[in-house]
């Protein structure tokens, strides 16, 4: 196996999206192959395009739901062109759901999501900058709002940070800060 093969796999043992690294594309066009061709990859091959299949199936099944991680859906953003090929590639394998799914519109939608969350969490920062400054003269408590700052997005789930409110006519949504209206403006 080549050095980015391997490389490769080891990305996606770590739970990586596969958007990036050069085999990937050539990987999932084997799959979809001739079986007589597949008969003669090595089993270490054939390994590596199951990992690939099951872990690109579940990224996009995590992506459609939005429980996919921050930092994968930064890294699917980055590598986009490269995503809606293999997307295209192995469309006919994945499960109906995502089949149906306008992958285009749904990266827009995540994308938008993630620049809400990064704006909003900007606004925190802001916030907390400022009454930093006067926390000397004023007795400020910051309630759960610090530690909630603090924690890495990249390690969190989309869904738990942007979350869609229940029973609104159209695409409202509010991060897991809470802010209201009056602390956005």
């Amino acid at each position: 196996m080549c050095i980015t093969g391997s490389l490769c796999l080891t990305w996606m043992r770590s739970s990586n999206t596969c958007s990036s690294g050069p085999d990937v594309r050539q990987l999932f066009e084997l799959c979809g192959t001739n079986e007589k061709i597949i008969d003669n990859i090595t089993e270490e091959g054939r390994q590596l395009m199951a990992t690939a299949e099951s872990v690109f199936q579940k990224v996009a099944g995590e992506l459609e739901n939005g429980t996919i991680v921050v930092g994968q859906l930064e890294l699917i953003l980055e590598h986009q062109s490269q995503f809606l090929d293999i997307w295209n590639l192995n469309r006919r394998r994945l499960p109906s759901q995502e089949k149906a799914c306008d992958v285009r519109s749904l990266l827009k939608r995540r994308r938008d999501d993630l620049l809400f969350l990064k704006q909003e969490k900007r606004y925190v920062e802001s916030l907390l900058r400022q009454l930093g400054r006067v926390k000397h003269l004023v007795q400020v408590d910051f309630g759960n709002i610090e530690i909630i700052h603090s924690q890495d997005l990249s390690n969190k789930k989309l869904n738990e940070a942007v979350i869609k409110l229940p029973n609104s006519s159209s695409y409202k949504r509010e991060t897991h800060y809470c802010l209201s209206p009056d602390i956005r403006e």
